[in-house]
Formats: C-alpha cells, sequence, structure tokens
C-alpha cells in the first residue's frame, strides 16, 4: 500500500535558495537544519554554515501556498567512480507528508 497525500491537503514547493540570499534566510533555516543533526545524535557540522555560504552545499527550503517554511533540506553534490552523487545531508521540519511527495 502506497502513502498518500489527501487532495484537501495544501501542496509545497521546493525552493533553492541561491547563495547571495543566504545571508537572509539561513538565520531562519538554521534551527531546522540543527534539529536535523540533534535528532541524530549530532551536533550541526562548524562547517556547514559556510559551505552554504559559499555554494558548497545548496539549501533547499519546502514552502506551503501560504510562504511559509515547512522543512529545510541541504544537499551537496560529492565526487564518486562513477560521477557526482547529490547527498542530503540535513532534513527536518513539519508536515513531512505534504512536501515530501
Amino acid at each position: 500500500m502506497r502513502n498518500f497525500v489527501p487532495r484537501d491537503l495544501p501542496h509545497a514547493k521546493l525552493i533553492c535558495v541561491p547563495p547571495h540570499l543566504m545571508g537572509d534566510l539561513l538565520p531562519i533555516a538554521l534551527p531546522m537544519i540543527d534539529r536535523a543533526y540533534v535528532e541524530v545524535g549530532l551536533n550541526l557540522p562548524e562547517w556547514l554554515v559556510g559551505d552554504l555560504e559559499k555554494g558548497h552545499a545548496l539549501l533547499w527550503l519546502a514552502v506551503d501556498g501560504e510562504g511559509l517554511i515547512m522543512g529545510t533540506l541541504v544537499t551537496a553534490l560529492v565526487k564518486r567512480p562513477v560521477g557526482l552523487v547529490c547527498r542530503m545531508m540535513a532534513c527536518s521540519g513539519e508536515r513531512l507528508q505534504i512536501w515530501r511527495e
């Protein structure tokens, strides 16, 4: 049986934050990113904020129809023998059933 999102729930948009806007949005998103690490018993890596600010990692925001941030996702492209692989480094938020689809 597949999980599904009921039609009456609002849909979310996943938005990639450009590095030049990181200074405005990172303070809002950082508590959610930190929560992702805390939930698995880790501390937020000190280098992560710098990687986001430099564009070495990407911040994605799950935003509902009213513009409220429901969740955050941090990704980075990593070189592997098979080529570039997208690594999900942190994911946290509210109403996951809405924005993971």
